[in-house]
């Protein structure tokens, strides 16, 4: 016997509605992190603004307290280092959530994917690749996942517009990324570092435009998948 989320069950492999369950917790707790990256960023559009506002009285000649420069540069470091971590744990829920929902694509219909289990995970960590097959594999995942992958390929229909929005957005928030690192790291005039604040904004409103679209590419593929569920029970009717 096995324990299955406070459900004991009889042992063996998992069922495939166990299987499309597995995909909406882990759905649910990808779009939760989403949700705190978006909080997070917003975070630090606020402490963004409040450092170019206290950079611009500095610049204007006001003598600022040491402590009140110090309270900023704290506050400010301490927002970026959520940011990092916030991010990094989504990477972890995503990748698992991407890869119980593509598995999931063998229990109906024709069960072929484009690409293998292994590399619909390992693609987003290959240079230069990851720039156009995570897309792919993300785009096929949704459109499988919509027609109950009723068809061998998937190559002739158009790819879903969040889809392609989300990528977009997930490419120029990288991106800005790097010319943020590269600016803030030379900074070294007022309007340098008035700059380099102004880019962090643009930065942290893109990726707060980023978690949304992502959160809605997890929901819709989630909704998607959560209907495999009368049709895998269909074919097995001995399953209870």
């Amino acid at each position: 016997m096995r324990a299955y989320d406070g459900a004991v069950t009889s042992s063996g492999p998992p069922q495939p509605a166990e299987l499309i369950e597995s995909e909406r917790r882990r759905a649910r707790w990808t779009r939760g992190l989403l949700i705190t990256c978006l909080v997070v960023d917003f975070a630090g559009i606020a402490s963004g603004l409040a450092q170019r506002t206290l950079l611009l009285r500095m610049a204007a000649g006001e003598q600022v307290p040491a402590a009140v420069a110090q309270a900023n540069d704290t506050r400010h470091a301490a927002i970026g280092k959520l940011q990092l971590v916030a991010l990094l744990v989504t990477v972890i829920l995503w990748l698992a959530w991407q890869s119980r929902a593509y598995l999931n694509l063998r229990l109906v219909g024709s069960g072929k994917t484009r690409f293998t289990q292994g590399w619909a995970i390992g693609y987003w960590f290959v240079p230069f690749i990851n720039l156009v097959r995570p897309y792919q594999i993300i785009a096929d995942l949704w459109l499988r996942s919509e027609t109950q992958n009723a068809e061998e390929t998937t190559a002739g229909r158009p790819t879903p517009a969040a889809v392609s929005l989300w990528w977009g957005c997930y490419l120029v928030t990288g991106i800005m990324g790097r010319v943020l690192m590269t600016v803030a790291l030379s900074a070294t005039t007022m309007e340098q570092l008035q700059s380099a604040t102004v880019l962090g904004m643009v930065e942290d409103a893109l990726g707060v435009l980023s978690a949304f679209l992502a959160i809605r590419v997890v929901r819709r593929i989630d909704q998607y998948q959560q209907r495999f569920i009368p049709v895998v029970a269909a074919s097995s009717p001995g399953q209870t």
